[in-house]
C-alpha cells in the first residue's frame, strides 16, 4: 500500500479491486494509533477506493506547528485534502479520536458525506474513562504493557499475539512523538474550543450515521456516546459485547459484516444482546429525539 504525501496531511491509498466500484471510504485512526490497524479488515472493502488518513504527531505526517495538534486542526487538514482530491461523494469511518474528527467532517461537508460510521468515538464533555488514555502514551505502555493492552482489548492477551497485521514491522519514528501525543491528549481532555466544536458537530449530525460501540470499552463509555449522538437525524447503533475499544481487531468478520450491510442498505440483523451470553452483538435503530 502506497503512502502518499500531501501538503495538508499524508495518507495511504488502496484502490478498489473490483470493476464495480461502489465509492470511496475515508478511514481515520484514533489516538496513538496508526492506519495499519484498519488493514485487518481492508480486504473486506475491495469494492471501494480506500483512503487511510495519517494524523499528525503519530509518525507518518510531519508536525509543522505544535499549535495544530488538536482535533479541529486535524479536521481542517482533512477537509483541505478532500477538496484537493475533488472527492464529491464518500463514506467516513472514524475510530475513537478519528470518530470525533469524522463527526466534524460530516457536519462541515454535509452534501459530500453519504454515510458516517463512528467506532467507539471520543465525544464532547466529561468522560471519566478517557482519563485512562494515559496508559496509551508510549512511555507508559513500554513500562506497563499489560495495563495498556487491558485498556484496548477485551481479550487482550490473545489479541496482542494473534493480530500482527495491525502492527507493521517498521513503525515510523519521531523524536518528539511522546511530546506530541501528550499535547494532543491534553487538548482532547481540556480544550474548551475543541469540546465546543465537537459538541456542535455531534449535536447537529444530519447525514445517516452508524454508531458502533463496545460494552466492555475501557476508554469510551458506550452509553454516554449514544446519548451524545441521540439528536442525529438518522442514527443506528450496533453494540459489541465481546470486544474492547477496537472491535474491528477483536471481531473483524462481524465488524465488517455490520459495516458492509450498513453501506449497502441491508438490514443488520440482531445477533447478540446483553442478556444472551453466547450471542455476539445487538442492533438498535433510533429516530431523532426519541
Amino acid at each position: 500500500m502506497e503512502l502518499i504525501k500531501n501538503q495538508h496531511i499524508n495518507y495511504f491509498f488502496e484502490p478498489a479491486k473490483s470493476e464495480n466500484k461502489k465509492g470511496n471510504i475515508i478511514f481515520i485512526h484514533g489516538f496513538n494509533a496508526l492506519p495499519s490497524y484498519f488493514y485487518l479488515v481492508s480486504d473486506y472493502f475491495i469494492e471501494y477506493d480506500c483512503y487511510f488518513i495519517c494524523l499528525p504527531g503519530h509518525g507518518y505526517t510531519k508536525v509543522v506547528n505544535e499549535k495544530d495538534l488538536n482535533p479541529i486542526s486535524f479536521a481542517d487538514a482533512i477537509i483541505n485534502l478532500i477538496h484537493e482530491l475533488d472527492l464529491k461523494k464518500f463514506y467516513l469511518l472514524g475510530h475513537s479520536l478519528g470518530g470525533a474528527i469524522a463527526c466534524m467532517l460530516a457536519e462541515a461537508l454535509i452534501t459530500r458525506v453519504e454515510k458516517l460510521i463512528v467506532v467507539c468515538p471520543f465525544f464532547y464533555g466529561f468522560n471519566k474513562k478517557i482519563l485512562g488514555a494515559y496508559a496509551l502514551l508510549p512511555w507508559f505502555a513500554r513500562k506497563h504493557p499489560d495495563k495498556a493492552l487491558k485498556k484496548i482489548y477485551f481479550d487482550y492477551r490473545n489479541n496482542f499475539i494473534t493480530h500482527p497485521k495491525t502492527r507493521p514491522e517498521i513503525t515510523p519514528s519521531s523524536q518528539n512523538k511522546e511530546k506530541y501525543l501528550w499535547k494532543l491528549l491534553l487538548n482532547m481532555g481540556f480544550s474548551s474550543e475543541t469540546h465546543k466544536r465537537l459538541k456542535y458537530a455531534q449535536s447537529n449530525l444530519i447525514v445517516p450515521t452508524l454508531l458502533i460501540n463496545s460494552k466492555n470499552d475501557q476508554l469510551i463509555d458506550y452509553k454516554t456516546a449514544a446519548k451524545k449522538l441521540a439528536k442525529t437525524k438518522d442514527l443506528q447503533i450496533y453494540t459489541f459485547y465481546k470486544s474492547g475499544h477496537i472491535p474491528f481487531v477483536e471481531e473483524p468478520d462481524l465488524f465488517s459484516k455490520v459495516v458492509l450491510d450498513y453501506l449497502n442498505d441491508r438490514l443488520v440483523e440482531q445477533t447478540q444482546n446483553e442478556e444472551v451470553e453466547e450471542s455476539e452483538g445487538d442492533f438498535i435503530e433510533q429516530e431523532a429525539n426519541e
